[in-house]
C-alpha cells in the first residue's frame, strides 16, 4: 500500500492519507516535547567517519551491529534507503514510504532504536523516482514544503537527520522543469531552518547542483555504497515483502 507524508499529516500526527492534499498551505512543525528522543554519541574527532546506506527493501538496519573493531561499533551514520520524492495532483512535492520503508518506519522501536542505542546515528535518506520532480526542480514555496514534511518526518520517527540523494529524477520530464543550479540550495536551508539544531544534512556526491560547496554545515559525501559490501548476509524483515519496486505485494 502507498504511503505518502502531506502537508495534512503536519496537523494530525500518525494520520496516513490516500493522496496529497494542498488544504493547508502554510503548516508549521511542532516538535513533540513529549516524544523521548534517543541519545547517540558525537563524532568527535573521529576520522574517517563510517557511513553505510541501508537498502531497507530487503535488509534489516539492526544488522550494522554486527560489524564491530574491537569492542567499538565500525558504522558511525546509517541511512535508511529510502523515502522517494513524489508529487500530488497539483504537482507539488510529497515524501512516499513503500511497503517495506513504511514496515521500519511504523517499528522504530524495534529496528532503529537498537542501533541508536548502541551509539550509531541513523538517518532518513531522500531520493527522487523517476517522477520528474526532485530536489533540483523545486520553486522556492516547494522547497519550504518539502523541508517541512522532511523535518515531520525526522521528528515524528525519531531519526538523526536525513540524507540527500539527487538521482534518478528525469528532469524536465512528466511537464516538470529541467533542474538548475539554486533549487537543492534553497531546500537544504529551509530544512536546516525546520529542523531541529544538532540534526545532520548529508548529501551523497551525486547532485548536479553547482551551489553545493558553498553551503555550510552540511556533509559532502564522496566513496561508494559500502552496504553492498560490508552488509553481506542480509537479513529479511520478519512480515516485510520482499523488495518489488513501488507496486503493493500480495499476501
Amino acid at each position: 500500500m502507498k504511503r505518502i507524508l502531506q502537508l495534512a499529516m503536519l496537523f494530525a500526527a500518525g494520520a496516513i492519507l490516500p493522496a496529497c492534499t494542498n488544504d493547508v498551505t502554510e503548516p508549521t512543525v511542532v516538535p513533540d516535547e513529549a516524544q523521548a528522543q534517543p541519545e547517540t554519541r558525537a563524532f568527535g574527532d573521529k576520522s574517517p567517519i563510517v557511513v553505510t546506506y541501508n537498502e531497507c527493501n530487503d535488509c534489516d538496519p539492526r544488522n550494522v551491529l554486527n560489524y564491530k573493531i574491537g569492542d567499538d561499533l565500525f558504522v558511525d551514520l546509517e541511512i535508511c534507503f529510502a523515502a522517494n520524492i513524489h508529487a500530488d495532483a497539483e504537482g507539488d512535492p510529497c515524501l512516499f514510504l513503500n511497503d517495506n520503508v513504511y514496515h521500519i518506519l511504523s517499528n522504530v522501536e524495534k529496528y532503529i532504536r537498537p542501533v541508536q542505542a548502541a551509539g550509531t546515528k541513523v538517518s532518513l535518506g531522500l531520493l527522487p523516482n523517476h517522477k520528474g520532480i526532485g530536489f533540483s526542480n523545486l520553486t522556492p514555496t516547494q522547497a519550504k514544503t518539502l523541508a517541512d514534511i522532511v523535518a515531520y518526518a525526522v521528528n515524528k520517527y525519531g531519526f538523526d537527520g536525513v540524507d540527500i540523494d539527487d538521482e534518478y529524477a528525469k528532469y524536465g520530464t512528466n511537464g516538470f522543469p529541467d533542474y538548475n543550479t539554486t533549487s537543492l540550495s534553497n531546500f537544504i536551508n529551509e530544512l536546516r531552518a525546520a529542523m531541529p539544531a544538532g540534526k545532520l544534512i548529508t548529501v551523497f556526491d551525486y547532485v548536479k547542483d553547482t551551489s553545493m560547496p558553498r553551503l555550510s554545515g552540511i556533509w559532502i559525501m564522496r566513496g561508494t555504497h559500502i552496504s553492498e559490501q560490508m552488509l553481506s548476509e542480509r537479513q529479511t524483515l520478519p512480515g516485510c515483502p520482499q523488495a518489488n519496486g513501488h507496486r503493493r505485494q500480495s499476501t
